[in-house]
């Protein structure tokens, strides 16, 4: 077909097209390419000479050219049509991404149909995506980093104190019971001064392993400072309390950690406060209180102890 068969837009239709910061072509019934633009020219990095008369389809890959057809016959019968796809540059081993727009045109006095293919370069919303999701990824790290123990991997005091005033203020409007339970290793101030503090860091990062997983999904655990862990436990009971603290002194006493120092072994004293909303009004600190002076009765009485605050013979 020659290039005079073609009907083509008005010449003024051509000074618009022109202006467009998309890359457009105009592309018979056929697929071959009669005109094209100047922002199509620099974003193929061809001439004209390069495009016209050209398969439009060669503009892109094999594996996605049965899409564009795809594309074109939904434009033919609907009037438009697009697709996300990756433009091919000539002689180059590189793709352009481009949001494809397909426009269908009439011509007049005959029954084949042409379209304008409108091309919109993707690439630097493409990258101003990527870099967004890469500070959303940054400001998660940061965040983490800002409650997080970077030792034990476990809340840090700073998000414990925020937390820990939420959940009282959770079981006070519900009227649920709660209980702390402070876990403290027992003489490990002798590790640290026998064997050097990266010794210690490793029993504490054995210990913190234990707590995590003894401690169920819903509570909340917490390094409450040097070898201090602090354990809130929701819709808690003594009965059910007692028991899952015996657990935790086990797991940390059969625990071993192998070191470049030896094979070290350590257990805990744990001192737990229930408190019942329903029944009793403590200030937030109370609690904090008397958890930790269960945990001194416990290692009064020889350490490796589990104490209850107001039973301490138990």
């Amino acid at each position: 077909m020659t290039e005079e068969a073609v009907q083509k837009p008005d010449w003024h239709q051509f000074d618009l097209v022109d202006a467009m910061e998309e890359g457009v072509c105009y592309v018979s019934d056929e697929g071959t390419i009669y005109f094209t633009n100047e922002p199509m020219e620099n974003l193929v990095g061809a001439p004209p000479a390069g495009l016209l008369n050209k398969d439009f389809l060669t503009l892109f890959s094999q594996q996605e050219q049965g899409d564009i057809q795809s594309a074109i016959e939904e434009a033919r019968r609907e009037g438009k049509s697009r697709i996300p796809t990756n433009l091919v540059l000539p002689g180059k081993d590189k793709t352009v991404p481009v949001l494809l727009r397909l426009i269908r045109y009439d011509q007049q006095g005959s029954r084949k149909t042409a379209f304008y293919a409108l091309l919109l370069d993707l690439t630097e919303l493409i990258e101003a995506l990527d870099t967004e999701r890469e500070l959303r990824k940054i400001n998660r790290e940061l965040e983490d980093l800002a409650v997080t123990d970077p030792l034990t991997g476990l809340y840090n005091r700073r998000y414990f104190d925020q937390r820990y005033c939420e959940e009282l203020k959770r079981a006070r409007r519900h009227k649920t019971p709660i209980a702390i339970m402070m876990v403290d290793l027992d003489r490990f101030k002798d590790i640290n001064d026998t064997y050097g503090h990266q010794v210690g860091d490793e029993v504490l990062v054995s210990a913190a392993h234990c707590l995590k997983e003894t401690v169920r999904g819903s509570d909340f655990l917490a390094r409450f400072g040097g070898e201090e862990f602090v354990v809130v436990i929701l819709q808690a009971t003594a009965e059910g309390v007692i028991p899952a603290a015996i657990r935790i002194r086990m797991m940390i006493q059969n625990a071993s950690t192998n070191t470049d120092r030896g094979v070290i072994q350590t257990t805990a004293s744990i001192g737990i406060c229930c408190f019942d909303p329903a029944e009793e009004d403590l200030e937030d600190g109370e609690l904090l209180r008397r958890a930790d002076e269960a945990l001194y009765e416990a290692k009064n009485k020889g350490r490796n102890q589990v104490v209850l605050y107001g039973h301490p013979n138990e």
